[in-house]
């Protein structure tokens, strides 16, 4: 399972005005993003690319 990486950025909006505010995730390779793919009425599922 890919973690996460966030970093904290003021230029991101908040219009909700949440506390804490929204962070900066960086981006994912296709493979990791595949991986965190989840599929309503399945407990697992394998994505091939």
């Amino acid at each position: 399972m890919p973690t996460l990486q966030y970093r904290d950025e003021a230029n991101i909006p908040n219009y909700e005005k949440r506390d804490p505010a929204p962070r900066f995730q960086f981006p994912l390779s296709p493979d990791s993003s595949a991986k965190l793919i989840r599929y309503p009425g399945l407990r697992t599922a394998t994505v091939r690319f």
